[in-house]
């Protein structure tokens, strides 16, 4: 997925060694492939036929297919109004996370060849624009992915002996305050420069793994997913004390409709927020009166699309579930989860 040709200054991350191969941006309007019109058709016409056609497939092909299946046609999906500035906050949650993520593991794999104020920057936007869609769960004291980050810290470099990463405790620690990183400002600059980037000595005895290793895809998705189980769990007791369940959500809680479990439908469910971009209010033109969700094709012809909020991803679905078996096909994590 890439930015829209002809804005390559919006283009992201100049990261110069990443294992995983460049950092995924938010698609711009989300347009189905044929072969995924192709397997909606299948599906329709036999549902069993989709899961027949992923057994056997292990996680690591079945993230790749679904993420070629909700990625735009090229040059064919609405061009929205980004900037420089805001490209984090238009992404989805999904897309944060796993841009936190990414930005994290470059500066550990290689600080010398990534670490800059620019690089350090665009994570300090991602990091901002997560604070901002989760705002309410971190005040409240709900929000866990951000002391995920501090612990994961704490696991490669327990005696605080490197300056990068207490640089980046610094940074997560400022959106845990709901205090935005003022990553424009000159002071931020000369920080970041004359912060030495040097590699921590892995202090986790229990894991052999490299301390780039415990900022990952994986574990953003798995985040993401954790965030999920505790935004359903959330629904459900409102819902509950609220007496406003809906009868679908009364007939899953009483067993008659099965929330879903696979960790296909999981995936799923991450590559369609992934895809989501949410507009914010500075974007729109001064003479444009529809909804925040909007493009323009290059005809010039407006594109709206629903305004698909993030908890649409967390009902309907046994987080839970759907989280263990993720950790099964990914034992990698095993030792960072804890």
């Amino acid at each position: 997925m890439s930015r829209p040709a002809g804005d390559s200054h919006l283009a992201l991350p100049r990261l110069s060694s990443l294992k995983e191969g460049g950092l995924l941006t938010a698609a711009y309007g989300v347009e189905i492939s044929n072969a995924g019109r192709q397997r909606l058709a299948i599906e329709k016409q036999s549902p069993s036929a989709i899961q027949d056609s992923l057994m056997g497939a292990t996680a690591e092909s079945i993230e790749i297919q679904y993420d070629k299946i909700y990625e735009p046609t090229p040059n064919e999906g609405p061009i929205f109004f980004l900037t420089d500035d805001n490209w984090a906050e238009v992404d989805s949650l999904a897309c944060n996370m796993e841009t936190i993520e990414r930005y994290i593991s470059g500066f550990l794999d290689d600080p010398k060849n990534t670490w800059d104020s620019w690089n350090v920057g665009n994570l300090g936007k991602a990091l901002n624009a997560y604070s901002h869609k989760q705002h309410d769960a971190i005040l409240s004291g709900k929000d866990t992915y951000l002391q995920s980050i501090q612990d994961r810290f704490d696991m490669i470099d327990s005696g605080h002996q490197s300056a990068m990463v207490n640089k980046l405790r610094s940074l997560v620690g400022s959106v845990q305050r709901c205090i935005d990183i003022d990553w424009k400002s000159e002071y931020f600059r000369q920080d970041i420069d004359q912060t030495i980037p040097d590699l921590p000595e892995l202090q986790d005895a229990t894991s052999s793994l490299a301390p780039s290793a415990y900022f990952s895809q994986s574990m953003a998705v798995y985040s993401y997913m954790k965030e999920m189980n505790r935004q359903s769990q959330d629904l459900s007791l409102v819902q509950k004390m609220l007496g406003t369940q809906d009868e679908a959500e009364t007939k899953t809680a009483l067993g008659n409709i099965q929330k879903k479990t696979s960790l296909e439908d999981g995936l799923a469910a991450y590559h369609r927020d992934h895809g989501i971009v949410h507009l914010i209010e500075a974007d729109r033109p001064a003479d444009y009166q529809g909804p925040l969700n909007y493009g323009i094709r290059k005809d010039g012809t407006i594109v709206e699309r629903p305004n698909e909020e993030l908890h649409n991803s967390a009902i309907g679905y046994d987080w839970s579930a759907i989280m263990k078996q993720y950790l099964e096909a990914h034992p990698e994590l095993e030792g960072i989860v804890r």
